[in-house]
């Protein structure tokens, strides 16, 4: 290190006299809101990792002062980058980038090698992309490592990046219709038009820029960070809404499921509307099975696993909830439960039970389908899909029965 003419630095020489401030993050672009058919979503690979890699940015670099290098600004900020000298941390940064990209990640599909080799290399791929997503957050979080005017650049850069690739989109003949952070919605994209998008990015601003994923169908809403995309696959792909939860019913993971094939086939606005019609009739179909008796307890059965002891939860006076309402009853019929057990239980009618007013049974003690609260299963199943559906412009309403037709005899 010395014949480099290199030091290690001490935690204050790394801050070089700055105090702790608030660092400005990410850019986001506001979406366009509306329902888009073939959508491609680009991003910049690693992003923090590559501006500090391309732009030279570094503890030492930032603010050089050399009068030649005064001109060279970090965008939107007082700042200024060294071009003299190569930084260390961005020499550092980029060796372990292009040593993941160029190197390990490549490797790991490399059918030459054994697969005990493959292996290996996916794991230290991995190890290297998680050391290089936090190449950012040492140097505003970490005790001894922060520099807030280091910190204050990247995400310049970063916010940089993005605009300018949402600039050279439109430029391309593209239309951006959403941007976040590291990634650019794009609305039907020409192929050749997209490619050169790729192209122009890495010549001008020296960052790679690749296709991540393709929807035949998103939705975006006015909210930020949000959206509802169908693969080609059939695979959902949502964001910034709780989906339906992993310990659902099974009646209503399977309604879920039909409503989200319903628009696997979506190619345009014609194609949508009718989808939307069909998901409504599964709701439908969905509510009047409930309300008939036709559904088997096991498609109504929540399974949830105990995060505390549940007999010194039943010996509180605070109201049970209801997988530990499960439990008790278990453990009064002899049946071994604790903390991290899985219980399965059913929601029922209201009753007694101990003194206190419970709303589910474990599935082996429902006698049958007039036990079940039915109404609080349509109302679960309802807010469940409505949670997710909503932003499609998809709002599922339980229809009102028709009316039977009566006679006056049949009031005598």
């Amino acid at each position: 290190m010395r014949r480099e003419n290199i030091l290690i630095p001490r935690p204050e020489e790394l801050m070089r006299g700055e105090v702790e401030r608030r660092i400005q993050g990410a850019l986001t672009m506001p979406p366009k809101s509306g329902v888009y058919f073939n959508t491609v979503v680009v991003d910049f690979e690693s992003l923090y990792p590559s501006v500090i890699d391309a732009y030279n940015l570094s503890y030492e670099t930032i603010d050089c002062g050399h009068p030649e290098c005064v001109d060279n600004r970090v965008p939107g900020l007082g700042h200024h980058v060294c071009r003299l000298r190569r930084g260390i941390y961005s020499i550092l940064i980029g060796a372990l980038k292009d040593l993941r990209i160029r190197w390990f990640k490549p490797l790991s599909r490399d059918e030459s090698i054994s697969p005990e080799e493959r292996r290996l290399a996916e794991a230290t791929a991995k190890l290297l992309k998680l050391i290089l997503v936090s190449s950012y957050g040492v140097t505003i979080r970490i005790r001894g490592l922060a520099n807030p005017s280091l910190a204050e650049s990247i995400t310049a850069y970063g916010r940089y990046a993005l605009k300018e690739a949402w600039n050279m989109a439109i430029n391309s003949g593209l239309k951006p219709i959403y941007g976040d952070t590291d990634s650019l919605f794009l609305d039907n994209p020409d192929e050749d038009a997209l490619n050169k998008l790729i192209r122009d990015v890495k010549r001008r601003l020296r960052l790679d820029l690749a296709i991540d994923k393709r929807y035949t169908l998103c939705v975006l809403p006015r909210a930020m960070k949000s959206y509802f995309g169908i693969k080609p696959d059939g695979t959902p792909d949502i964001k910034g809404v709780t989906a339906i939860k992993s310990n659902s019913p099974p009646i209503i993971q399977e309604v879920f499921r039909r409503c989200v094939r319903e628009l696997v086939g979506v190619r345009d606005r014609v194609s949508f509307e009718l989808a939307k019609g069909r998901m409504q009739e599964i709701f439908t179909e969905a509510v009047r099975d409930l309300k008939s008796g036709r559904v088997p307890l096991e498609e109504l059965e929540y399974t949830v696993k105990l995060r505390f002891d549940p007999t010194e939860r039943a010996m509180g006076d605070e109201v049970l909830h209801q997988p530990y309402q499960c439990a008790v009853q278990l453990l009064d019929r002899g049946v071994r439960v604790g903390k991290g057990s899985t219980v399965s239980f059913v929601k029922v009618k209201p009753f007694t039970y101990r003194g206190r007013t419970f709303t589910v049974k474990p599935t082996s003690l429902v006698r049958g389908m007039h036990e079940v609260n039915v109404d609080d299963y349509i109302r679960s199943m309802r807010s469940s899909l409505n949670q997710v559906f909503r932003r499609l412009g998809v709002e599922f309403t339980e229809k009102p029965e028709k009316a039977v037709e009566r006679s006056l005899i049949d009031f005598i």
